[in-house]
């Protein structure tokens, strides 16, 4: 009996250390992974919501997969995409975005991007906003900075 519970703490050791693996391989593959020009549009007066607008580089050899964003700024936060039907510009949420490794992926108003609802407090031009990005990879934190909307 012994000798199987001594068998039982190697195995339970081993897969600790595994694990420990597994979780150092994501911290790892999360530092390869940058956001770029991370902009979030200043509202309109009297408007609650919001979008943002950034380039995400996944320089690593691993998927990545956004399943949220959170900014204390707002009350909820979603991903979403843009299409157009018959001409005319429709939002939709949507469960994740996936960014293939060593791909970027543009997040813009009229493509996939960050949408933000509920404003919490005033925002001004300049102001820097911390969101997270909850990701298969674990939390990555952005700064973004308020600016006016400019629609390309």
């Amino acid at each position: 009996m012994a000798r199987f519970r001594c068998w039982i703490i190697v195995a339970l050791v081993g897969l600790s250390g595994y694990c420990a693996m597994v979780q150092a391989k994501d911290v790892s593959a999360l530092s390869e992974v940058e956001v770029a020009n991370a902009q979030l549009f200043l509202p309109k007066p009297h408007v609650s919501a919001t979008g943002s607008r950034m380039t995400i580089y996944n320089r690593s050899s691993h998927k990545l997969v956004i399943f949220a964003v959170h900014s204390q700024w707002f009350s909820k936060s979603m991903l979403h995409q843009t299409s157009f039907i018959n001409g005319q510009r429709q939002m939709h949420p949507v469960k994740s975005i996936s960014i293939a490794p060593h791909h970027q992926l543009a997040l813009t108003p009229n493509t996939t991007h960050l949408m933000f609802m509920g404003l919490k407090r005033n925002l001004a031009k300049g102001d820097l906003i911390v969101m997270t990005l909850s990701t298969n990879l674990g939390p990555l934190k952005i700064v973004a900075k308020v600016v006016p909307m400019q629609l390309r």
